[in-house]
């Protein structure tokens, strides 16, 4: 059985560690190094049981044709933004990624420090010991007790964001239109209501077709003119360029954000000149516990696939049983 590993050059050395991995339980996968500009080499697939594949890789409809024996498409993260999950699911491919306990725990508290940072000024307090200015005589933190904590997206991080704020001595509210159980503890409201009362709103969906630009320039307006937004989940769920004119303009008092629209952010985004924004490169949530997970979780994933077994985080339920006729053993 054939596993392909398919990475960018920013994610080398991960495959790499992967790669160790799986060879160290018999499977000896084919990598193949691919720049997002490069023509795919279809050819590698011919036969590729399993395709490990790092989340923004356009794992398109042409590119799983051309593997006849694709049972499965792996990200080893929770990210599958380039992986077509109708197209999988039309053809039979299970589409799986990572989420192991680690990572979830790791987003949470990065989220959670970030909403910190955001509410405590510390962009501010960065940007003036950067530029030797004197301490603002008016404090620009504000305390997070009695305020309204709106999370979008109330999955694995979601969940865990407001477990690790329950004793900040705030309302938690939620938004989420796919959770299937009602939360205890916690409101689950439409989005546009969540943004109008919330002071701190944190991003944690997936980011689809639906959700790209949740968060435009309409949203923006409902939000609280002192309200924080912050971002450790995909860049598109924000339109930046609507972020920017509500921040220019005074209408938000802050921001923290992890992910952008283009990455790295480039040097000439408006989104650097702002002073009450915090800007990470996407890495704010990764801790080496969490990294170790990931290859853990990816070699048992790819086990799992080849020996005929659905991983839990499979993301196209429809194809289950199909998928369990053809290759369950």
């Amino acid at each position: 059985m054939g596993v392909v590993i398919v990475s960018e050059s920013s994610t080398d050395e991960f495959f790499e560690r992967i790669k160790a991995a799986l060879r160290q339980v018999g499977i000896d996968p084919h990598h193949v190094r691919h720049r997002s500009d490069d023509e795919f080499p279809y050819t590698v697939l011919n036969d590729a049981d399993v395709l490990l594949a790092y989340g923004h890789f356009r794992c398109t409809e042409a590119v799983m044709l051309a593997a006849p024996h694709l049972r499965a498409v792996v990200s080893p993260w929770v990210g599958i933004d380039g992986f077509d999950v109708e197209a999988a699911t039309r053809l039979g491919i299970a589409v799986v990624n990572g989420q192991p306990e680690e990572h979830s725990q790791s987003m949470a508290e990065a989220a959670v420090m970030m909403i910190l940072a955001a509410s405590y000024g510390l962009p501010q307090a960065l940007r003036a010991i950067d530029t030797n200015a004197p301490r603002p005589a008016t404090p620009v933190a504000e305390l997070l007790a009695g305020k309204t904590l709106g999370i979008v997206g109330y999955g694995q991080i979601g969940r865990r964001v407001a477990a690790l704020m329950e004793n900040w001595q705030i309302s938690v509210k939620a938004h989420d239109p796919f959770s299937k159980t009602r939360p205890t503890g916690v409101d689950l409201l439409p989005l546009d209501q969540l943004l109008r009362i919330s002071d701190v709103v944190t991003l944690h969906t997936t980011l689809t077709a639906e959700t790209r630009h949740i968060i435009d320039t309409a949203r923006l307006r409902l939000m609280k003119s002192d309200a924080i937004l912050v971002n450790t989940a995909r860049g598109g769920l924000i339109d930046e360029g609507a972020l920017f004119d509500a921040m220019e303009s005074g209408h938000l008092r802050g921001a923290a954000l992890d992910v952008f629209e283009t990455e790295p952010l480039p040097l000439d985004s408006p989104l650097r000149s702002l002073p009450n924004v915090l800007l990470t490169p996407h890495m704010i949530g990764q801790t080496k516990q969490s990294r170790a997970a990931l290859i853990d979780v990816a070699v048992t994933n790819v086990t799992a696939l080849l020996s005929g077994k659905l991983p839990d985080s499979l993301r196209n339920r429809d194809v289950k049983r199909f998928w369990l006729t053809r290759w369950s053993t």
